[in-house]
């Protein structure tokens, strides 16, 4: 992840790479979740487009590694309003 921009990128089943803008992060119950917008062609962000993944850091570099879908959408609804 770019920490100036803090954008990363994701490969799709697809096979191609799609370009994410991170919302915010935060840790909750020993998992690290982004909330991240999808930008497109042009640099701008997707509106109304947000999803959420979970992730660890790497310890070598502080960047996300290892991206996973959150598996459930009222695991990420209910640790999201953990954080508000």
């Amino acid at each position: 992840m770019n920490e100036e921009t803090q954008e990363f990128l994701i490969v799709g089943e697809d096979g191609k790479e799609q370009k994410c803008r991170v919302v915010f992060t935060f840790d909750a119950e020993e998992k690290s979740y982004v909330l991240f917008s999808l930008i497109d062609e042009d640099g701008n962000e997707v509106p109304g487009d947000i999803s959420a993944m979970t992730f660890d850091y790497d310890d070598n570099n502080g960047e996300m590694t290892n991206l996973q879908p959150v598996e459930t959408e009222a695991e990420w609804v209910t640790k999201l309003l953990q954080q508000i």
